[in-house]
């Protein structure tokens, strides 16, 4: 019987990975898309409460908010602040594939 030689597969963690893979998920899912509907709809209350009481700061506020939910900033924050502070994102993985089993290794 002859021995196979293992596959060894090495990788490491990046930030901007991981943030792709957040915008692909969240642009097939439903919860994804109802961030831009809320943004309209925040951008559009703030364009109604400028007309009705003029220049007020909350329709500041509602223009920041639509901002940050139109380009997923808030979760970006969050995907960021996560990987900074887990040292498993950190390290540097291998997995070996042999013929009985597999193996991660960090």
């Amino acid at each position: 019987m002859t021995e196979t030689t293992p596959i060894t597969i090495e990788f490491d963690n990046r930030l901007a990975e991981h943030i792709r893979a957040m915008e692909i998920y969240r642009q097939t899912t439903f919860n994804g898309k109802s961030y831009k509907v809320a943004a309209i709809i925040m951008v559009l209350f703030a364009m109604i409460l400028f007309m009705v009481e003029g220049f007020n700061w909350w329709s500041i506020i509602f223009i920041a908010f639509a901002f940050i939910a139109w380009f997923n900033l808030l979760i970006k924050l969050i995907i960021y602040l996560a990987f900074k502070r887990n040292p498993k994102f950190h390290e540097h993985y291998k997995l070996v594939f042999n013929h009985d089993s597999v193996h991660l290794k960090h």
